[in-house]
């Protein structure tokens, strides 16, 4: 159920083969061989909502749909190669990048109505996978433990920053990142499971807000530990280097340096419940609405739980907060709570889902954010 609540469907396939290996492993018998040796499948996603916050706005609209085609040569036993490609759509209305990020193109903060979400080819071996493309970040890794809000959630730990997909930054779907994912399996196992770290590197990035500017080297590393006791532990961070933060350019969007991110995760889940908190330091780079960078503290918190075969109840908390200093965000910050109820009709890969957001974020002016209740149906195809 969880993996294929998965957001990147790369970890979500290594994740299976890893377990399908593990259990064949301790039942002393012979790992399972591919039935094929060159698959390949298109598929999608259809993720259509509507969202009431007043009577002047009430809104249908697409909720991160998608579709995509990927493939696999296993060309010998237990090695492969693979690539997908996966587009998303917004043909129904504008996406709200601020509160409710992640569904946009990361060309300098533009969204489009068709768009790339991710492209990349790879390598993989029982303990590596090698990718080259627009892909899932290093930092994804642990800040996406989070990030499991049905149209709305991912806004304060960094992964969809400056009004974009985090593609620029290598946060959250990397721009033209090279990337490998490494399970160290020698580590004792009365104490953990396969050790996984993730590292990646980019550059030549437009910086998101700036019209001519881009980032230098862009670097990012996560480490996951999983307990003999079913409990996650991961860190990440993230580094993009900014060589012109002295320019009238750079000045303008209170771009004060390079852009860090860090986040500490913590997850646990069972067949029936899900439980994820996640904490972040972000400096240079987050943007308010208005696009003006700050430093900032960031906080997010997911639980949900299975109430009857095919009903599951669930909420979170997304906070989000400048530092005394940073004068130039003014008034802007992100807080709100999420109250949730999904009706599964194929794990959660088809549901039906109701939730209100009750808001206490604030635009950089000053403007409060309306409570939103949004209904929507997830719907995925093959």
């Amino acid at each position: 159920v969880y993996l294929r609540g998965d957001e990147d469907p790369l970890a979500e396939e290594q994740s299976k083969r890893q377990i399908e290996q593990r259990q064949a492993e301790e039942a002393l018998e012979p790992v399972p061989e591919p039935e094929e040796a060159f698959s390949w499948g298109a598929y999608g996603s259809a993720r259509i909502r509507y969202r009431y916050t007043d009577s002047d706005n009430q809104i249908w609209g697409d909720g991160g749909s998608r579709i995509g085609l990927r493939s696999r040569w296993n060309y010998q036993p237990r090695s492969s190669l693979f690539s997908l490609v996966e587009y998303g759509f917004d043909l129904m209305d504008s996406v709200d990048n601020i509160f409710n990020p992640g569904g946009t193109a990361s060309d300098r903060g533009r969204a489009g109505s068709f768009f790339p979400r991710l492209f990349y080819a790879g390598w993989e071996t029982p303990n590596n996978v090698l990718t080259l493309g627009k892909n899932w970040s290093a930092y994804y890794q642990v800040a996406g433990w989070t990030d499991r809000m049905q149209g709305a959630g991912g806004s304060a730990l960094g992964v969809y920053n400056a009004q974009t997909d985090g593609g620029p930054t290598g946060t959250g779907r990397a721009d033209t990142v090279l990337q490998t994912r490494l399970t160290i399996d020698f580590l004792p196992e009365r104490w953990f499971e396969p050790f996984g770290i993730n590292v990646q590197v980019q550059e030549g990035r437009p910086i998101p807000q700036t019209e001519s500017l881009d980032y230098g080297m862009a670097a990012g590393l996560s480490t996951i530990a999983e307990f003999a006791n079913d409990y996650f532990l991961g860190f990440a961070l993230n580094y993009a280097r900014v060589d012109d933060a002295g320019s009238p350019e750079a000045r303008a969007v209170n771009l004060g340096g390079s852009a860090y991110a860090y986040t500490l995760g913590l997850r646990k889940f069972t067949d029936d419940w899900y439980l994820a908190l996640g904490g972040a330091r972000l400096l240079n780079h987050e943007t308010t609405d208005e696009g003006i960078y700050f430093n900032g503290w960031g906080g997010e918190l997911y639980v949900h739980r299975r109430v009857a075969q095919r009903l599951w109840l669930g909420g979170g908390l997304n906070v989000l907060r400048p530092d005394a200093d940073q004068i130039a965000a003014q008034d802007f910050d992100i807080g709100f709570g999420l109250l949730e109820m999904r009706y599964s009709v194929r794990g959660f890969n088809r549901m039906i889902f109701l939730n209100y957001r009750l808001e206490k974020s604030r635009l950089q002016s000053g403007e409060e954010v309306p409570d939103v209740v949004t209904v929507g149906v997830r719907w995925d195809f093959p």
